[in-house]
């Protein structure tokens, strides 16, 4: 079986469709953010 890579690159300013917001990135947490923690189980989105 052939396995054909459809998938496209994310980022900021894409082309999106009439209507969809544009994309946009930025960090969920930061590294000071996590400092201490040795197994975070969840990230919250601001």
């Amino acid at each position: 079986m052939k396995l054909i890579d459809l998938t496209q690159e994310i980022y900021p300013g894409m082309p999106v469709f009439d209507g969809h917001p544009e994309v946009t990135m930025q960090p969920a947490v930061t590294h000071e953010q996590r400092a201490g923690e040795k197994n975070p189980t969840t990230v919250s989105m601001r």
